[in-house]
């Protein structure tokens, strides 16, 4: 009899959450991955990978998370909106971040090598457990705190405003 199944409660599609969620397992390389949308129109808000990045994430407008568990070599992030969270549990390798807004916070697990990280607004918190060397971080609307690792062979721009800077060791840098 039907009156002895539970009563679910219907949803409508825009309640759906799986829809503003990208989330790849293995590695991810040589493709473009563009976020755009979801089917109710709204930005697309975290992203995913499991295994290491060698592709290019494009989003438009915000993400709320970029969750990078491999590390990333080669490998491109680029949105046109603000982020949140931009967090790579592994090395950062020859790689470009590009966020036209704010970015909230930025942690970097392994070390930062050849890449250049450039936001357009304000970046909040960047912390580099790692080390930086030969690489650029342009945070254009100013940045709160940067902690490094030994910094060797980088650039630092935070357009004169920086409130607080951690780093073991400075060599051939600027700040």
């Amino acid at each position: 009899d039907h009156r002895d199944l539970p009563a679910f409660p219907t949803r409508r599609s825009s309640d759906l959450g799986y829809l503003r969620t990208v989330q790849l397992a293995g590695n991810v390389g040589g493709d473009l991955i563009a976020i755009g949308t979801d089917l109710a129109g709204r930005a697309m808000r975290t992203v995913k990978i499991r295994g290491q990045l060698t592709a290019e994430i494009n989003g438009q407008g915000d993400l709320r998370q970029v969750l990078l568990f491999g590390g990333a070599d080669s490998a491109a992030v680029t949105t046109t909106g603000n982020v949140t969270v931009l967090y790579n549990r592994g090395d950062f390798v020859n790689s470009t971040v590009d966020v036209a807004g704010n970015l909230k916070r930025l942690n970097v697990i392994g070390v930062v090598d050849l890449s250049t990280i450039t936001v357009g607004g304000m970046t909040t918190v960047a912390i580099l457990h790692g080390d930086m060397t030969n690489s650029t971080l342009d945070a254009l609307g100013g940045l709160t705190l940067l902690r490094s690792g030994d910094m060797a062979g980088s650039t630092v721009n935070a357009n004169g405003t920086m409130r607080a800077f951690f780093c073991s060791s400075i060599t051939n840098s600027t700040i």
